[in-house]
């Protein structure tokens, strides 16, 4: 499957099998980050380093919620007529367990009677759980260990929310 693709397959799990939350600032945890990292991926953006941003936003997903480790990603992409960004939170919610906090914030562009608008939509969502899976030959998934090290680029992650629904397959 070409990275494209797959960017627009992101976008609509996200958008369309997550359980909607307060608002952003009711989730994100309290207390100062260590670490925020940023990524932009414009639409001419070559496959090669598509996949190298989406495998170093799993590898600081995974990392960060595995080790217990506060910290936030950004991914900012770049469509024809629209951009999105994910913010990934990475930290403890009001009763201390971890969580990830995920804010999508899309705006899309368009020409209404000759004149640009701009439609802004805002979407939080809450993952409870943080998993490995490994895409078989057969297109099975095969959850992998969290014992087990693995680089990046050979899983993807899965959050789940608190139904244990698949907001992302990342």
């Amino acid at each position: 499957m070409n990275r494209h693709r797959l960017a627009v397959i992101l976008c609509l799990l996200v958008s369309s099998q997550c359980m909607v939350t307060p608002s952003h600032a009711q989730l994100v945890p309290s207390g100062s980050l260590d670490v925020v990292d940023r990524y932009q991926i414009p639409l001419t953006m070559s496959s090669e380093e598509k996949g190298r941003i989406e495998t170093a936003v799993r590898d600081f997903i995974w990392h960060r919620w595995h080790e217990h480790i506060p910290g936030r990603v950004d991914v900012t992409r770049f469509g024809t007529d629209a951009e999105t960004t994910f913010s990934f939170t990475i930290g403890r919610d009001p009763q201390g367990r971890w969580r990830v906090f995920i804010h999508a914030k899309r705006r899309h562009f368009l020409m209404h009677e000759r004149k640009p608008e701009t439609i802004q939509s805002n979407n939080d969502y809450v993952a409870v759980l943080v998993r490995r899976v490994e895409i078989s030959s057969d297109s099975t998934l095969v959850l992998v260990p969290d014992s087990e090290g693995r680089a990046p680029d050979t899983y993807r992650l899965e959050l789940l929310d608190a139904n244990g629904q698949i907001l992302l397959r990342q």
